[in-house]
């Protein structure tokens, strides 16, 4: 069978000779006939690398801010020939910081490391001597550092990246909740719990305040969940302290003054010191030496898959062994290790009190605690739980006997969330001058709109339990909101009981 195409004729390369001619042609060096060409082809450049520069110039000025670059390193332009300089107002100025730039970002930067170590955060690795104090916490959180610019100042980008931070972060904690409905999660955590130990104690408590019960009756829930937090703080769970990390090779402690000024490994023998006795003592117990902090680790892949994020390093300087405190956010890996700070408790403790039947919420203080709240169907209303204290009902216990300053505090549940802040606070107006991360208007509107997309999705029996208690709970958080602290006394309030600080719980 016959066709029709022909295939087109491929077109012949020119030969070497005739390409090098070409290009001969067409770069001929024709600048040099054309001296205001040449001219303005070198200011071009001039105003090219000046704006290079300045970028260069910014791009270092923000990263030395944020603490990832010491110094600016400015890139000098390229040299001018001498036959054709350039004119002087395309001249290429050379970045360089004035003594009033200097004092300001050292003036940013110490109060960058001040407002790390109140939180007893590592910061950044800054050059210069050790700092005297290097917390263990996680990684600074932006929504939680005081913000530079005023909320009635910034700019609508400003303020609409303020309120995408803010929902992220609540959502972060929403979705720690979702883990507690799981069937298997509750039964393996109801394996570790001495249910009929806490009903006998529960009893003994009630006994002991005058309240004894019948031979066949059970405790209430409001007791049994005391005795739950109780167990769970000195039997169960263990508390890993932010200042000295303990290292299990049993040496006795080392002074703090020396481990602040510890330098990294290898660098100092440090059982050279003739001031220390750290040689092995038969009679030593484990958890007895202190770490020091280095900084950071990324998670390996086995700690990834229990949503750890974030690996804390420290040093024993007395066995030099590097050890690794992985922030761990799943409670099946939780239940397995038993330790941690006060977001492993109240992660650990809201699913221990789920698997037990009762309504949990994790309330979230945005600088740097988390506890648990449980609804009380005696009492009807929420109560204040902290698994890492130990305690329960005292709401005041963090403003009045630790002197936090409270700004924000979300209560989230997989049924919803609560701005539960004055419930926390005896000085509404204080608080209101320190909520400057969103407006108020906004606050309630995104919970009230998360609160509606949830409902669509809960049966209409258990939406009206919801819808009850919300309503409950709003109007008395109200009330609180608009007292005065004179007004604000009793039990509810917890000014019956305001404890001290126990242990250092960070998140």
């Amino acid at each position: 069978m016959s066709s029709s195409y022909q295939a087109r004729p491929t077109p012949q390369a020119p030969p070497r000779e005739e390409k090098v001619a070409l290009k001969a042609s067409c770069t001929v060096p024709f600048v040099d006939k054309d001296p205001e060409l040449t001219r303005r082809l070198e200011a071009m450049h001039a105003r090219v690398q000046r704006v290079a520069d300045e970028r260069y110039a910014r791009e270092s000025a923000n990263l030395e801010r944020l603490g990832l670059s010491r110094t600016i390193k400015t890139r000098s332009p390229p040299p001018v020939p001498a036959a054709t300089p350039a004119p002087e107002a395309t001249a290429t100025p050379t970045p360089s910081s004035s003594p009033n730039d200097d004092a300001e970002r050292e003036a940013r930067r110490k109060a960058h490391l001040e407002a790390c170590r109140q939180r007893d955060l590592p910061g950044l690795v800054w050059e210069g001597p050790v700092q005297e104090e290097v917390g263990t916490s996680s990684a600074p959180d932006p929504a939680v550092v005081a913000t530079t610019v005023p909320l009635a100042s910034a700019p609508p980008q400003e303020r609409a990246r303020r309120q995408v931070r803010w929902m992220q972060r609540v959502n972060g904690t929403v979705d720690l909740t979702q883990a507690y409905e799981d069937p298997t999660l509750q039964a393996q955590a109801r394996q570790c719990i001495p249910v009929a130990l806490l009903m006998q104690r529960a009893r003994a408590s009630l006994q002991a305040d005058g309240k004894p019960l019948a031979p066949e009756a059970t405790p209430d829930a409001d007791a049994l969940a005391l005795e739950l937090v109780r167990w769970f703080k000195n039997d169960f769970f263990t508390f890993v302290p932010t200042k000295g990390f303990p290292c299990s090779c049993g040496a006795p402690s080392v002074p703090a003054v020396l481990l602040a000024a510890c330098p990294p490994l290898g660098a100092v023998d440090i059982t050279r010191v003739a001031s220390l006795q750290i040689c092995p003592l038969p009679e030593r117990t484990p958890w007895e030496c202190s770490c020091v902090s280095r900084g950071m680790a990324e998670p390996w892949p086995e700690e990834a898959a229990y949503r750890c994020q974030v690996v804390e390093a420290w040093e024993c300087p007395c066995c030099r062994t590097l050890n690794r405190f992985p922030r761990y956010n799943d409670c099946r890996k939780l239940l397995a290790t038993r330790r941690g700070r006060c977001g492993e408790f109240a992660n650990c403790f809201a699913l221990c009190a789920r698997s037990l039947g009762y309504d949990v919420r994790l309330c979230t203080e945005w600088s740097d605690h988390i506890w648990v709240e449980l609804y009380s169907r005696p009492r009807g209303r929420w109560v204040h739980y902290d698994p890492c204290e130990g305690c329960s009902d005292t709401p005041l216990m963090y403003e009045c006997g630790w002197g936090k300053q409270i700004s924000y505090v979300i209560a989230c549940s997989f049924e919803g969330i609560c701005d539960v802040t004055w419930r926390y606070t005896k000085d509404p107006a204080a608080v209101l001058e320190r909520r400057q991360e969103v407006t108020e208007e906004y606050v309630t509107r995104a919970v009230s709109t998360h609160n509606m997309k949830i409902l669509r999705y809960v049966a209409p029996t258990r939406r009206e339990v919801l819808l009850a208690r919300w309503a409950a709970e709003q109007q008395e958080l109200e009330a609180r909101r608009q007292a005065t602290p004179e007004n604000l006394s009793g039990p509810a309030a917890g000014t019956a009981e305001v404890q001290p600080r126990l242990n250092l719980g960070r998140q």
